[in-house]
């Protein structure tokens, strides 16, 4: 069962430029599936996983898995695990998807800073890499 109160009032810092305290603010919040819709401006199609501090992510190609928690008010990914699968070659009208890959994995290679919507529906993930925009996928029945 995913527990949407916790994110609720986690996101609802929308605005806020920092997070508070982990006493304040858990990661277990964000449990639930998240899709990746941009990445640093760019419209992806990337997705997200997070379960109990465990989090797996797909940018369009390659898996990494890993932890997650709050340290110091911001979000820390990993160390990640990833897949080294042989991905879709570039076209003229796509970007390549191991660059947008690359990208993806630096930003979570750092910690985040997060802020959300007051609906609790988008979450903002970012650090001086660059930026994600997600959306918060309902429970499946």
């Amino acid at each position: 069962m995913r527990r949407c109160a916790p994110l609720a009032a986690a996101l609802a810092l929308a605005g806020c430029a920092t997070v508070p305290s982990q006493s304040t603010f858990e990661a277990s919040g964000l449990d639930g599936e998240w899709r990746i819709v941009s990445l640093s401006g760019r419209p992806i199609d990337g997705s997200m996983q997070i379960d109990r501090g465990r989090v797996t992510v797909n940018f369009g190609c390659n898996l990494g898995s890993g932890t997650l928690r709050i340290e110091g008010g911001r979000l820390v990914v990993g160390p990640l695990r990833v897949t080294r699968m042989a991905c879709a070659e570039p076209t003229p009208d796509r970007v390549n998807p191991m660059t947008i890959e690359g990208e993806g994995f630096a930003i979570l290679a750092q910690p985040l800073w997060i802020a959300g919507t007051i609906d609790a529906r988008r979450m903002r993930l970012w650090n001086e890499r660059g930026y994600l925009l997600t959306e918060f996928l309902p429970e499946r029945p």
